[in-house]
């Protein structure tokens, strides 16, 4: 029950095709696939009634209620959204989808896949320049720094390859095989960083 059309449509209607389509481009994708696996992980018939809002109908009444305290902040629970692994259908319905969309649907998979370290090393780059430098500054700030025009390109890219972790040395030769782990250590002793060659 529900005096939502927007709800009662995307259950009845636009759910199905979305899953069919991978979730892709989906907002609140979460939300949705919690709800669509609440209906069909039901035994019996699911029936999603249209009502009227605010005409005194007790259990509408009280899913208006938690809402606005959700809103307001005056929830602390928040719930699980999460699918068991077993109602989690990964791909696509070939026949729901396109050249273009399937593409499109598998390029989006594979950059989710690549991990990167910026993040944390860019909280380490901001915590520094405030500690060392008394410089406060942005993420987006520091990023726009690498291209300004005063900094020479080979200083901006090495800069971009230190922040995303892609430097030649350390625990990447472990990525490579077993026989290269030994490349991962300094002469002295100590894993290779750049951190560590450039203060050592």
């Amino acid at each position: 029950m529900t005096d939502s059309q927007y709800v009662v449509t995307r259950l009845t209607k636009t759910t199905p095709t979305w899953e069919d389509r991978g979730w892709m481009d989906i907002i609140n994708a979460n939300i949705w696939r919690n709800a669509w696996h609440l209906v069909r992980s039901r035994t019996g018939n699911t029936l999603i009634d249209k009502v009227e809002a605010h005409t005194g109908i007790r259990s509408n009444e009280e899913a208006d209620r938690l809402a606005k305290e959700g809103v307001d902040g005056q929830v602390e629970i928040t719930p699980s959204l999460e699918v068991p692994a077993g109602w989690q259908l990964e791909g696509v319905r070939l026949s729901e989808t396109t050249y273009t969309s399937t593409y499109e649907w598998i390029r989006k998979r594979e950059a989710k896949a690549k991990a990167t370290c910026s993040p944390e090393n860019v909280e380490r780059v901001l915590e520094e320049l405030l500690k060392t430098h008394n410089i406060w500054t942005t993420e987006a700030k520091l990023w726009l720094s690498l291209r300004k025009p005063y900094m020479r390109r080979e200083v901006s890219d090495f800069l971009w390859l230190m922040i995303h972790g892609r430097s030649q040395c350390g625990t990447m030769f472990i990525k490579w095989g077993l026989e290269w782990e030994d490349l991962q250590f300094c002469d002295c002793g100590a894993v290779e960083s750049m951190e560590h060659i450039l203060t050592h």
